[in-house]
């Protein structure tokens, strides 16, 4: 099925559901539809994907592309904020999202589960879009009843000005997959953000490639695919490390220009050295550190 060309002028409508509901498609495709919003209702979306019967993984949403989707909340008129761009209910496996413009909204895209079953959405691919003054540019929510984070979700050359949160994943601690989110050359740089990543929870997030963020300037948070990058509480602390949750020179540790710092696993001590390490104390000790 597809749709196509579709505008919707959200206002005094009192309904939560989305402009456009896919309940248990297949192969739904959305195309250069939009959504201008003036209301506050909770809850609404611009398009939501979910199954047909709560509960059922038999009747989900697979394989939708969303191409072209541009959502945008009015600047006064009767309310402020529209609640979601994009709304992926339970296992909405598989979706595409590209080409899309997103500005104003709290979510821009959402993940949640389907309020009954454990699962979340798998297997989506977030390419190719631009996040205007949103407050999250994707939300994953792992609240009861999920037990996992999603899997394979892949968010890439996205460009994000104005957002307070770049990726929000809230509620309980769950069960990290064996293929975590992957971030990569998202363009992050203009206009603020306030926050990279609120990852309370220490859920695993993969950063296969640089991501640039920050008000001017070009940092990155990176590296190979067995690392991750957590930022504790509200985004404030930074903690790089694999798997191994090990610090020492064959572990993550900082790499700043040639030089590599790390943490000698016998000793404590941080030590420095010029180039990569062969031993864990290997380098120069940092210091007297008494």
């Amino acid at each position: 099925m597809s749709i196509e060309g579709l505008h919707f002028n959200h206002r005094n409508n009192t309904t939560v559901n989305g402009c456009i509901q896919g309940k248990g498609s297949a192969n739904l495709r959305v195309v250069k539809c939009s959504m201008e919003a003036h209301n506050t209702k909770a809850g609404y979306s611009g398009i939501e994907l979910g199954p047909y019967t709560i509960g059922d993984g038999n009747t989900n949403s697979f394989w939708s592309l969303i191409d072209g989707f541009t959502t945008r909340q009015r600047s006064g008129g009767d309310g402020t904020l529209a609640a979601i761009g994009i709304s992926l209910k339970g296992v909405a496996n598989a979706t595409k999202i590209i080409n899309g413009s997103f500005g104003g909204v709290v979510d821009a895209i959402r993940l949640d589960t389907d309020g009954t079953a454990a699962g979340l959405a798998n297997g989506c691919v977030i390419l190719h879009n631009d996040f205007e003054g949103v407050t999250n540019v994707i939300t994953i929510n792992t609240a009861a009843p999920c037990s996992a984070m999603p899997t394979g979700l892949r968010v890439a050359f996205n460009r994000i000005e104005s957002a307070t949160t770049f990726l929000n994943i809230n509620g309980a601690a769950v069960t990290n997959p064996g293929y975590p989110v992957s971030l990569e050359r998202n363009y992050c740089t203009v206009g603020n953000v306030t926050n990279y990543l609120v990852n309370p929870n220490n859920q695993f997030v993969f950063t296969d490639e640089p991501s640039y963020f920050g008000v001017g300037a070009r940092n990155f948070v990176g590296g190979p695919a067995d690392y991750r990058i957590i930022t504790d509480g509200v985004g404030k602390n930074l903690v790089i490390g694999n798997f191994s949750n090990s610090s020492d020179y064959s572990a993550g540790h900082l790499v700043i220009g040639a030089y590599h710092i790390w943490v000698e696993s016998a000793t404590g001590k941080l030590r420095i050295k010029g180039s990569t390490p062969t031993a864990d104390n290997d380098g120069t000790v940092v210091g007297t550190q008494t």
